[in-house]
């Protein structure tokens, strides 16, 4: 999670555990691992959160950096997902180098709708992409602007019956509760997105020669720095 959105660090804290226990429980890693580089000294990871894409990313390249800037996402981060050879900064994107040494992979997930200047934040990204190196984004994408508080309510007593049958019901109950309540529909409510053809022209514009899909309701994008 990064600066200069419509969130602060606090919003961020208040929700590490529940979100660190929702997002390591449904989501994989395989849009990340499936787009690794030839090359693995380097990677970074932008709005690392608790470090699980950072973990993941750990045992194929020589040194994983994660960035964010809440400190609640960054402890977790550091007690659950530490390695030798990750490090874990309290760091705005914005203050990114694009003169720094060069990472040979650089991910980002569900964050870049956070972002305010997205062209400027993947024009950074780019700049400090080494050459052979990949960017791979992966962030939510919605038809309208906001979803409605409601549709955010509504979505967990639809999604129960199938998390009770494919995780049991204490964590299914866990990540229920997280759903519902106030601090996340809260977040959800001031999240502002774009959407699929906006994200789409972002990406083809700033990144030309993404290659795009789509991974359930987020949109995955990956840019390779073809120069020798």
């Amino acid at each position: 999670m990064l600066k200069n959105d419509q969130h602060n660090p606090e919003s961020f804290d208040a929700l590490a555990q529940g979100y660190d226990f929702l997002d390591s429980t449904l989501n994989n890693n395989d849009f990340f691992l499936s787009h690794m580089p030839r090359r693995r000294g380097r990677a970074l990871d932008v709005g690392c959160g608790t470090g699980i894409v950072a973990q993941a990313l750990a045992p194929h390249f020589g040194h994983v950096r994660g960035i964010d800037i809440s400190e609640g996402m960054l402890h977790l981060a550091r007690t659950r997902r530490g390695a030798p050879n990750i490090s874990y900064e309290n760091r705005d994107a914005a203050a990114l180098a694009p003169n720094s040494e060069p990472y040979d992979y650089i991910v980002s997930r569900t964050t870049l709708h956070h972002i305010a200047d997205k062209p400027a934040l993947l024009r950074t990204l780019a700049q400090l992409c080494a050459p052979g190196g990949r960017v791979a984004i992966l962030d939510c994408v919605c038809e309208t602007r906001t979803v409605p508080r409601w549709k955010s309510a509504l979505t967990p007593i639809l999604c129960l019956p199938g998390d009770l049958a494919t995780m049991g019901p204490r964590a299914a109950a866990r990540i229920f509760k997280f759903r519902i309540s106030k601090p996340w529909l809260d977040h959800l409510a001031a999240d502002v997105y774009l959407t699929t053809a906006e994200s789409e022209s972002l990406f083809s514009t700033v990144l030309p020669g993404s290659s795009l899909c789509r991974v359930s309701v987020f949109l995955g994008a990956v840019w390779e720095n073809k120069e020798e």
